[in-house]
C-alpha cells in the first residue's frame, strides 16, 4: 500500500509508470484531469512530494494510456469513452482524432504534500479543494 497525505487525491488513476524512484500517474477519474509525478520517500512506500506535469489541458478528454520514453511520458489525451456505445461502436461517426501528448517528467516543479502544498497551489492561483 502506498501511503499518501489525506490532502492528495489518488483516485482515478488510469495509468501508473515507474520513473527513477518516482511514480508518474495519469488521473482521469477526478477533476481536473491531470498527469502527476509522485516522488517517493527512500523506502518507496510513501509519497514525499508531487510535481504536476499537465493539468486540465484543453486537449484532455479523459486522458489515458501512456509510455515512458526517456524522461517523457507520452500519452493519449482522450479516450472517447463518452463517444462509443457498450459495444465500442461510435455513437456519432466518425470519431475525432485523439491527440497524443508528452510531458517532461524531469522538468516539473516539486510541491511538498500536505498543508504546505495547498498553500503553494493557492499562491500560484490554482483552484484547490482538499482531496482533489
Amino acid at each position: 500500500m502506498l501511503r499518501a497525505p489525506e490532502t492528495l487525491n489518488l483516485g482515478g488513476i488510469d495509468g501508473l509508470y515507474s520513473w527513477q524512484g518516482s511514480l508518474v500517474a495519469i488521473q482521469n477519474g477526478i477533476s481536473p484531469n491531470r498527469i502527476l509525478r509522485l516522488d517517493l520517500d527512500e523506502s518507496g512506500t510513501s509519497v514525499e512530494s508531487i510535481a504536476p506535469l499537465s493539468v486540465a489541458l484543453p486537449e484532455f478528454e479523459t486522458p489515458t494510456f501512456g509510455a515512458m520514453v526517456d524522461n517523457r511520458l507520452v500519452y493519449l489525451a482522450a479516450s472517447h469513452w463518452d463517444k462509443v456505445d457498450e459495444n465500442g461502436l461510435p455513437l456519432d461517426p466518425p470519431l475525432p482524432a485523439i491527440p497524443v501528448l508528452s510531458s517532461a517528467v524531469d522538468e516539473a516543479e516539486n510541491l511538498v504534500v500536505g498543508k504546505e502544498m495547498l498553500e503553494q497551489l493557492k499562491q500560484q492561483g490554482r483552484a484547490v479543494t482538499p482531496g482533489g
